[in-house]
């Protein structure tokens, strides 16, 4: 893998996404899909610690030398940086391959009949790019949000793109590829989320009113 080519890769991914997807569907590798993951996992990792320490000496507890309870402090922003450094891009990867799977099941059942590596590469190169970009977005205060449901939107378009190339789906089929899984899921969590607010206001009902 060239690591040179990679900044280049992500920027044709994001504003020429269908030459790029279909240019690099030849090279398309799991192997290196996952490192591109990994690499943008490690680079938000990065940046989190970064602005983790620079709290940890801005806050009135923090800096050197650590006592009592600003020992404590320091001890969880080390920890902090090692799950964000390490654990972080494994886990993101985790995620990546199993969502893809998902998708790779759907396209199939619809016919499609591009490989697993394909599809996992093609969307790993647009991804990869949008975490990053999402995540320094989304430190601005109000019009960050704003911003980061635009780009979650483009997403989606790019991925809509990167399964048809990868299939050779249409476009209703590739956005039923990832429709499904995200409807699914949207009422998995909302499903859970009326639960515990039923929970709640049980749990706060005065006991006098079950006597």
């Amino acid at each position: 893998m060239d690591f040179g080519r990679i900044p280049s890769l992500w920027i044709n991914a994001l504003i020429k996404p269908k030459e790029t997807f279909k240019n690099e569907k030849k090279n398309a590798k799991l192997v290196d899909g996952i490192i591109h993951i990994l690499l943008a996992g490690f680079i938000i990792g990065l940046i989190i610690s970064i602005l983790s320490i620079l709290f940890a000496f801005l806050l009135p507890f923090g800096g050197f030398p650590f006592s009592g309870f600003e020992g404590y402090y320091v001890g969880g922003v080390i920890v902090s940086l090692l799950f964000y450094l390490i654990f972080y891009p494994i886990v993101v990867v985790i995620g990546t391959l199993i969502l893809a799977g998902i998708f790779f099941i759907i396209a199939r059942i619809q016919g499609g009949e591009g490989s697993f590596d394909t599809q996992y590469y093609l969307g790993a190169i647009f991804y990869a790019p949008i975490m990053i970009i999402s995540s320094i977005i989304s430190l601005i205060p109000c019009i960050g949000a704003i911003i980061s449901l635009a780009i979650f939107i483009y997403a989606l378009y790019l991925l809509t793109l990167s399964i048809k190339e990868a299939h050779g789906l249409d476009t209703l089929k590739a956005v039923i590829t990832w429709l499904v899984p995200g409807i699914v899921i949207g009422a998995i969590l909302a499903i859970f989320f009326i639960a515990g607010l039923l929970t709640s206001s049980i749990s706060s009902i005065p006991e006098y009113y079950y006597e």
